[in-house]
């Protein structure tokens, strides 16, 4: 794992079963920023019940609309009348302030409840709908650059009752926006989520409590808004915390009882977080670990969000998630995670050519579908985790192979450069074992922080780097 305390703990799990089997903005402060989405200085958004915490542990002051994370006809039939078989209740038809469609009930009648999953289960996996925007998340100027949860009664944890959420750290600074996956693990069977139990735990009981015990990112990497060379430091901080063992790109209720609905869970954040930020000049997909596969396989579904509002999402980084091509990750293992997670009805239906090729054709797909996307993968030659949750995978990548499909992967990409043109695929590959680059300081990985830059800000010199 990680060398630094803050990601030991999320990762020991993962240990435990392996042996089993922009327009750029150039850095400068929006001193006269006023706020987000349309409230220009609003209170901290909690749940429908007004209710929001803060990193200190006090109460945030109350809302003054719903939650707008929902969706009230998940099998998008026009019906409503699925019932619910969570503990969650339905946001209800609070008209809120965000653009879109209000969240509530499909027939008017207040009668429809969710169950958060957004499509009823099938063999396959649950549909994944169109989102249902809703109110943008408010933060008054008390609460800035403060972590604040914010409880989203649509999203769920592996199962399937506890609602999950998001943590939120804005800035007066500038109105742009990261957007980032946490990481910690992945399971796909019953074996591998027993041993998982520690990255399926629940945030919502005690969500400073876990963050806590995680260590968190806090004030680190990319989340150092006292380091001057972190080029995300006057970024505004969405993080999306982890508890569905899918690297958060999964749309199913497994036969062994865990609820892989992470894919569904961002679409439900996003939910809330575009109408937040359709006033950002810049917004940028990040993740960690997991997160970074989250990173690279949320990635069109953000960018189609915000999208469908003219805003175009053009970074993308991810941390330690690499999707290498075959040999090194096989198509058996992606079988292995379609069948478990529903890949098929997440990433499949935009990505064909990934069950074809290999995983690694999502790159190239992303960048067709979004002309002009600037995306880096940030990976250790030799990653410890990332060899040893391959091989438990089935995609054993001993000592050194890593290293060999990483640059085969940065050669194919330099391959095919004129056909995702003008969007640009970069690599920041370094020497070691250790995983991420992120979540720790970034004067650790010498050149992270201009790479970074360049990429967020889109320096025609932008290159990769594989030493």
């Amino acid at each position: 794992m990680d060398v630094e305390s803050h990601t030991r703990s999320r990762g020991s799990a993962l240990l435990m079963v392996l042996p089993l089997g922009f327009v750029a903005c150039t850095g400068g402060v929006y001193d006269d920023y006023d706020g987000f989405g349309s409230n220009p200085q609003p209170s901290v958004v909690g749940d429908s019940t007004g209710a929001a915490t803060s990193g200190d542990g006090s109460t945030a002051a109350p809302t003054d609309a719903g939650t707008g994370g929902g969706d009230s006809d998940p099998n998008n039939d026009g019906t409503g009348d699925e019932t619910s078989t969570s503990a969650g209740t339905s946001p209800g038809t609070s008209p809120g302030t965000g653009p879109g469609t209000s969240p509530g009930t499909s027939d008017g009648t207040g009668d429809d409840t969710d169950d958060g999953t957004s499509g009823g289960p099938t063999n396959d996996g649950i549909d994944v709908p169109d989102p249902v925007f809703g109110d943008p998340i408010i933060v008054g100027p008390q609460d800035l650059e403060k972590w604040i949860w914010v409880p989203i009664p649509a999203m769920h944890c592996a199962d399937g009752l506890s609602t999950a959420g998001v943590m939120v750290n804005f800035t007066a600074k500038s109105p742009d926006l990261l957007l980032f996956f946490q990481g910690g693990g992945a399971c796909w069977d019953a074996v591998s989520c027993a041993a998982q139990v520690q990255n399926l735990t629940p945030w919502q009981f005690d969500p400073f409590g876990a963050w806590g015990a995680d260590g968190g990112p806090v004030n680190v990497g990319v989340f150092d808004r006292f380091d001057p060379g972190n080029p995300l430091r006057n970024h505004n901080y969405v993080y999306v915390p982890y508890c569905t063992g899918d690297g958060h790109i999964g749309s199913k209720i497994s036969d062994y009882g865990v609820h892989h609905v992470g894919y569904l869970n961002a679409l439900h954040a996003l939910e809330r977080v575009v109408p937040t930020f359709l006033g950002a000049n810049q917004i940028v997909v990040a993740g960690f670990s997991a997160g970074g596969i989250a990173a690279t396989g949320n990635y069109h579904q953000v960018a189609s969000a915000f999208e469908s509002f003219g805003k175009k999402v053009d970074v993308v980084i991810n941390d330690a998630g690499p999707f290498v091509r075959p040999p090194y990750l096989t198509k058996a293992t992606l079988e292995m995670l379609r069948d478990s997670w529903g890949l098929n009805k997440t990433i499949l239906p935009w990505c064909p050519d990934c069950e074809t090729e290999g995983a690694h054709a999502i790159y190239r797909t992303q960048a067709e579908l979004h002309p002009g996307v600037r995306s880096s993968l940030i990976c250790a030659y030799n990653d410890s985790v990332v060899r040893l949750l391959y091989a438990a995978l089935l995609s054993p990548v001993e000592l050194g192979l890593l290293e060999l499909g990483l640059r085969d992967l940065g050669t194919w990409r330099d391959q095919i450069a004129g056909q995702v043109a003008p969007g640009r695929l970069r690599e920041f590959y370094y020497f070691g074992d250790r995983h991420g680059a992120t979540e720790v300081p970034l004067f650790q990985s010498p050149g992270l922080a201009q790479f970074l830059q360049a990429q967020i800000y889109n320096d025609p010199n932008w290159g990769s780097v594989r030493p």
